[in-house]
């Protein structure tokens, strides 16, 4: 990202560009690859608008990746990460915040039913 900042392309079409491959390769199954371009992005985001609606959108995605890689506390941090942006930039009763809560349900649902070590 510091380079892109450097060449002075750090802005939110690039990030799209990121997300998009992310997109390409979560289809590929590099499930691993897909939440590095999506991080990418995010920071691209977070240095133009930390608490926009984009970067909830990335948060969400990510949340999914994770969840899919069974990285559960991942996918719950990123999705109360959006869940809070959502809520505060669009409501609690817009669809996004729903999204995000459902997804925070889900992910408490699986926790609970890990068995424990």
């Amino acid at each position: 990202v510091e380079t892109l900042i450097h060449l002075g392309v750090c802005n939110l079409e690039v990030a799209k560009v990121y997300n998009n491959m992310a997109t390409v390769q979560e289809g590929k199954g590099d499930l691993q690859g897909a939440l590095a371009l999506h991080q990418q992005a995010m920071d691209i985001k977070l240095r133009i608008a930390p608490d926009s609606i984009t970067v909830a959108d990335s948060l969400y995605n990510m949340a999914i990746l994770y969840e899919q890689n069974n990285q559960l506390l991942e996918a719950r941090d990123a999705a109360q990460r959006s869940l809070a942006i959502s809520e505060m930039r669009l409501g609690k009763d817009h669809p996004s915040s729903e999204d995000a809560r459902e997804m925070l349900r889900d992910l408490k649902r699986k926790a609970g039913s890990k068995p424990k070590r």
